[in-house]
Protein backbone atom coordinates (compact mmCIF):
# COMPACT_ATOMS: atom_id res chain seq x y z
CA UNK A 1 0.00 0.00 0.00
CA UNK A 2 1.41 3.34 -0.85
CA UNK A 3 0.88 6.87 1.49
CA UNK A 4 -1.37 9.10 -0.77
CA UNK A 5 0.37 12.19 0.66
CA UNK A 6 3.96 10.88 0.72
CA UNK A 7 4.06 8.34 -1.83
CA UNK A 8 6.24 5.96 0.67
CA UNK A 9 5.41 2.15 0.94
CA UNK A 10 3.01 1.42 3.95
CA UNK A 11 3.43 -2.19 5.56
CA UNK A 12 -0.15 -3.72 5.00
CA UNK A 13 1.46 -7.19 6.35
CA UNK A 14 -0.40 -9.43 9.30
CA UNK A 15 0.69 -13.01 9.30
CA UNK A 16 -0.91 -15.22 12.66
CA UNK A 17 -0.45 -18.77 13.36
CA UNK A 18 -1.24 -21.16 16.10
CA UNK A 19 1.50 -21.91 18.27
CA UNK A 20 0.37 -25.73 19.45
CA UNK A 21 3.05 -25.32 22.58
CA UNK A 22 1.89 -22.38 23.90
CA UNK A 23 -1.82 -22.77 22.61
CA UNK A 24 -1.58 -19.12 21.34
CA UNK A 25 -1.66 -16.71 18.53
CA UNK A 26 2.03 -15.42 17.02
CA UNK A 27 2.18 -12.75 15.44
CA UNK A 28 5.02 -13.16 13.51
CA UNK A 29 4.63 -10.16 10.84
CA UNK A 30 2.64 -6.45 11.66
CA UNK A 31 4.17 -3.42 11.23
CA UNK A 32 2.43 -0.60 12.77
CA UNK A 33 3.38 2.02 10.56
CA UNK A 34 0.16 3.29 9.07
CA UNK A 35 0.36 6.43 11.58
CA UNK A 36 2.19 7.64 8.44
CA UNK A 37 -0.99 8.42 7.19
CA UNK A 38 -2.46 11.68 7.67
CA UNK A 39 -5.10 11.44 10.14
CA UNK A 40 -4.61 8.13 11.49
CA UNK A 41 -3.18 8.26 15.28
CA UNK A 42 -5.59 5.07 15.96
CA UNK A 43 -5.20 3.22 12.74
CA UNK A 44 -2.77 1.01 13.06
CA UNK A 45 -4.31 0.25 16.36
CA UNK A 46 -7.57 -0.48 15.27
CA UNK A 47 -6.12 -2.60 11.97
CA UNK A 48 -4.67 -4.70 14.93
CA UNK A 49 -7.08 -4.98 17.29
CA UNK A 50 -9.62 -6.26 14.34
CA UNK A 51 -7.03 -8.74 12.61
CA UNK A 52 -7.06 -10.33 16.07
CA UNK A 53 -10.73 -10.36 17.04
CA UNK A 54 -11.57 -11.55 13.14
CA UNK A 55 -8.70 -14.31 13.99
CA UNK A 56 -10.33 -15.26 17.20
CA UNK A 57 -13.54 -15.56 15.62
CA UNK A 58 -12.44 -16.99 12.40
CA UNK A 59 -10.70 -20.01 13.59
CA UNK A 60 -13.30 -20.33 16.68
CA UNK A 61 -10.44 -19.75 19.60
CA UNK A 62 -11.52 -19.01 22.97
CA UNK A 63 -11.75 -16.25 24.89
CA UNK A 64 -8.41 -14.50 26.87
CA UNK A 65 -6.49 -16.41 23.71
CA UNK A 66 -2.68 -15.70 24.72
CA UNK A 67 -1.13 -13.52 21.97
CA UNK A 68 2.35 -13.63 21.43
CA UNK A 69 5.16 -11.87 19.25
CA UNK A 70 8.43 -10.31 19.08
CA UNK A 71 9.63 -6.90 18.06
CA UNK A 72 11.70 -3.68 18.76
CA UNK A 73 11.95 -2.40 22.08
CA UNK A 74 10.93 0.60 21.07
CA UNK A 75 8.01 -0.56 18.66
CA UNK A 76 7.04 -1.96 22.51
CA UNK A 77 7.40 1.16 24.13
CA UNK A 78 5.61 3.56 21.43
CA UNK A 79 2.73 0.80 19.90
CA UNK A 80 1.94 -2.17 21.49
CA UNK A 81 2.66 -0.84 25.47
CA UNK A 82 -0.30 1.05 24.72
CA UNK A 83 -2.65 -1.72 23.77
CA UNK A 84 -4.31 -1.85 27.33
CA UNK A 85 -6.89 -4.67 25.38
CA UNK A 86 -4.05 -6.91 25.43
CA UNK A 87 -1.96 -6.32 28.08
CA UNK A 88 1.39 -7.08 26.20
CA UNK A 89 4.48 -7.42 28.60
CA UNK A 90 8.08 -8.06 28.11
CA UNK A 91 8.18 -12.03 28.31
CA UNK A 92 11.68 -12.01 27.68
CA UNK A 93 14.02 -9.91 26.19
CA UNK A 94 16.33 -10.90 23.20
CA UNK A 95 19.14 -9.94 21.63
CA UNK A 96 19.90 -7.06 20.00
CA UNK A 97 16.92 -4.93 21.41
CA UNK A 98 14.37 -7.14 20.45
CA UNK A 99 11.46 -8.03 23.19
CA UNK A 100 8.88 -11.40 23.23
CA UNK A 101 5.71 -9.76 24.58
CA UNK A 102 2.97 -11.67 25.68
CA UNK A 103 -0.59 -10.80 26.05
CA UNK A 104 -4.24 -11.75 26.13
CA UNK A 105 -7.03 -11.54 23.52
CA UNK A 106 -10.00 -10.14 25.67
CA UNK A 107 -12.98 -10.46 23.24
CA UNK A 108 -15.24 -7.25 22.79
CA UNK A 109 -18.40 -6.96 20.92
CA UNK A 110 -17.59 -4.91 17.32
CA UNK A 111 -19.66 -3.68 15.37
CA UNK A 112 -18.30 -4.07 11.86
CA UNK A 113 -21.78 -2.65 10.04
CA UNK A 114 -19.34 0.64 8.75
CA UNK A 115 -16.90 -1.93 6.98
CA UNK A 116 -17.13 -2.88 3.43
CA UNK A 117 -15.01 -3.96 0.66
CA UNK A 118 -14.12 -1.24 -2.19
CA UNK A 119 -11.91 -2.55 -5.46
CA UNK A 120 -9.63 0.56 -4.36
CA UNK A 121 -9.42 2.00 -1.10
CA UNK A 122 -8.74 5.27 -2.79
CA UNK A 123 -12.16 4.89 -4.52
CA UNK A 124 -13.97 5.95 -1.06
Amino acid sequence: MESRERHEQISKNLILSWDTIKQGLYVSKFYPELFREASSRYLSAACFYLMIHHAVHEFHLRDECPVWLETDTGVFRDFYAKLTEFNFHVAFARVGEKVCLSGIFHDQPVCSSGIFKVSDPFDL
